[in-house]
């Protein structure tokens, strides 16, 4: 007779995702650009459509992360997806930057950033296949 396998891991444990420095630099970054980005929100001479956008990029930021990372099963099968619309989110932005132009210092340093992002979240991925 065949002994039950015990697993070692309680059914309702929360998933945890794997978290090192490349983890690690994504919450980094990602809050950086998002913080940023709510700051445009903020500026007073920003139109409201310009308000209305920023809005929208610093939430999709703030969303993803919390998909990517949050330690719960329920997540798990968005991850991928999140992690691939993260990317897809820094790389919009940094076009639309260079596309619609007013050039300064915090938008460069912040498009650098986007574009480690991009970097770290592909190497995470890569990671953990």
């Amino acid at each position: 007779m065949a002994s039950p396998t015990v697993s070692a891991v309680p059914p309702s444990a929360p998933e945890r995702p794997r978290f090192g420095l490349v983890q690690g630099g994504i919450v980094i970054l990602t809050l950086f650009t998002a913080a940023v980005h709510a700051y445009y929100v903020v500026k007073p001479d920003e139109p409201p459509r310009v308000r209305l956008s920023f809005t929208g990029v610093t939430l999709a930021y703030l969303g993803l992360l919390a998909a990517l990372y949050l330690p719960t099963a329920v997540l798990r099968p968005f991850r991928r997806p999140a992690r691939l619309l993260l990317i897809a989110l820094a790389v919009v932005t940094i076009v639309g930057y260079f596309v619609v132009g007013g050039f300064d210092t915090l938008g460069n340093v912040t498009k650098a950033g986007e574009a480690l992002l991009i970097v770290l979240l592909a190497v995470d991925g890569f990671s953990r296949r």
